[in-house]
């Protein structure tokens, strides 16, 4: 188990910031596109971004390390 000593203000910032850029920044959904993880359903809305990492966490270990560093930078 990893500990941080950042307050939870601090990661609460960080959870939200990386939530809103998941569906928002346009390099974050190429990156996910690139690994067959679309940001939308099938209706056209976006899904929860809990649902995005999931899918995400499910493909992880099959991706190279290229994907692994392209997702962890975009």
């Amino acid at each position: 188990m990893s500990t941080t000593r950042e307050s939870g203000n601090i990661i609460g910032n960080g959870l939200k910031t990386i939530m809103s850029r998941v569906t928002t920044m346009n390099e974050a959904k190429t990156a996910l596109n690139s690994v067959n993880i679309s940001i939308k359903d099938m209706a056209g809305n976006v899904k929860p971004v809990s649902n995005i990492l999931s899918e995400l966490a499910g493909k992880w270990t099959s991706l190279t390390d290229e994907q692994r560093q392209n997702l962890g930078v975009s």
